[in-house]
C-alpha cells in the first residue's frame, strides 16, 4: 500500500492495492475468499466504508471518496480491513498506516 494523493473535493474513484508487510512494500493479498473489504481513514468525520474489489487476485480495490472525506486538506492515516469467509479479519498494511494526502486546490 502506498501514499494516496487526492485533491481537495475530488471524489473520483481511487484504486488501492492491499499488500502484506509494511506500508508501500510487500506482496499483494489475494482477495478471492474475502467476504468484505472496508476502507478506514482517520479524520473528522472518520471514514469507514466498504470498497469494491476490482481485481481479487491482484488485491486491487476501489474507494469512492465521499465529499466529507476529502473536504479538508491535510495528511491522514488510513487502512484496509478484510473480512474473510471464515469470519477472521486482516488489517493492511500490517505495520503502520496507508498515508492519504488531501492536497489543497485553488477553488472555494
Amino acid at each position: 500500500m502506498e501514499t494516496l494523493y487526492v485533491k481537495r473535493n475530488d471524489t473520483r474513484r481511487r484504486e488501492l492495492r492491499v499488500t502484506q508487510g509494511s506500508s508501500g512494500t510487500g506482496r499483494a493479498v489475494s482477495l478471492e475468499t474475502a467476504n468484505e473489504v472496508r476502507f478506514l481513514m482517520r479524520g473528522d468525520p472518520m471514514v469507514d466504508v466498504p470498497v469494491e474489489i476490482l481485481d481479487p487476485s491482484a488485491g486491487l480495490v476501489g474507494w469512492d471518496p465521499e465529499p466529507a472525506a476529502v473536504d479538508t486538506a491535510g495528511e491522514f492515516d488510513a487502512e484496509v480491513k478484510v473480512e474473510w469467509e471464515d469470519g477472521s479479519i486482516t488489517t493492511a498494511p500490517e505495520y503502520g498506516h496507508l498515508r492519504v494526502v488531501v492536497i489543497s486546490d485553488l477553488g472555494p
